[in-house]
């Protein structure tokens, strides 16, 4: 029996243009009201996450930054959290500086990057939030997150995720090429040429097994939803993991549950599915 949907923000549960559909979010209420528990488990740092969190109703924990963070959602109490050792951190960026790599470092709070550019803007662009059912293009009503541009010699706070923005597929070898072997990092890739470094043993299913310890449930009473290879552990060691249409080949061959892509509301369909399988009747709400 289903306990906790875990569900993954960016191409899972919002669209294409990062937005939240009204009938995502009265779906995700729905459960809630159902006594389900519902976690978004996401790349993105906990402000931008509690966001989110904020429109969906849901006021639990919340799985940030690939599993390197567990925060409260009300309050934003840091739950759990595996910063990144200073010395890898250091190594990377010396390494991203000397190859001209732009970086993005994310804290708790914000994210630091040492350029202003279009890669920059395109960060900044990624870490907008969007109200629930809002639409168009216009960024007026969008909520920012701070992007702080500035050298990372002095930060104030603890790393824990460093992402490199590669111009190409042969420099992000290169990348991967000179962190082969280092045994205290974790390595995900994203597209089109993003590289993500967390602490070794970090990831999503590493911060739900946390999780499922706090709630008092077993793995096998989990379902998650995700769609890119970050979320691959998470997908395969939990008892239902759920590729939506638009996944990775990688993660649409990983596992036996698929929904619809993120534009055709394959989440909360898929939900919706799975409380009226479980209950034995028809859920009275339509999206």
């Amino acid at each position: 029996m289903t306990k906790l949907f875990a569900i993954d923000l960016d191409g899972t549960l919002l669209g294409s243009n990062h937005d939240l559909s009204e009938q995502s979010r009265r779906v995700i209420r729905e459960v809630l009201l159902r006594g389900y528990y519902v976690t978004l488990v996401t790349g993105r740092i906990s402000r931008s996450a509690r966001l989110y969190a904020r429109f969906l109703g849901i006021d639990g924990p919340l799985i940030c930054l690939n599993g390197a963070n567990v925060v409260d959602a009300g309050s934003g109490e840091l739950m759990y959290g595996q910063p990144m050792e200073e010395r890898s951190v250091k190594r990377l960026l010396r390494m991203a500086e000397s190859m001209q790599i732009p970086y993005l470092l994310y804290g708790q709070h914000y994210l630091i990057t040492n350029v202003e550019n279009e890669v920059s803007r395109r960060w900044r662009l990624r870490s907008m939030v969007r109200p629930a059912g809002f639409s168009g293009s216009s960024t007026g009503q969008w909520q920012h997150v701070p992007l702080l541009v500035q050298s990372a010699d002095n930060l104030s706070e603890a790393v824990y995720k460093v992402s490199l923005e590669c111009s190409s597929e042969s420099i992000q070898q290169e990348v991967l090429a000179q962190v082969k072997g280092l045994e205290n990092l974790c390595v995900k890739l994203a597209d089109p040429w993003r590289v993500h470094f967390t602490n070794h043993g970090v990831h999503k299913l590493h911060a739900l097994h946390y999780l499922r310890g706090l709630l008092n449930i077993s793995l096998d009473d989990i379902v998650a939803f995700g769609n890119a290879d970050n979320d691959l552990e998470m997908l395969t060691g939990v008892g239902y993991g759920v590729a939506v249409g638009n996944a990775t080949e990688t993660i649409r061959n990983s596992v036996d549950i698929h929904a619809a892509s993120n534009d055709e509301l394959g989440v909360a369909n898929k939900i919706l599915e799975i409380i009226e399988r479980e209950s034995g009747s028809s859920v009275s709400y339509s999206i």
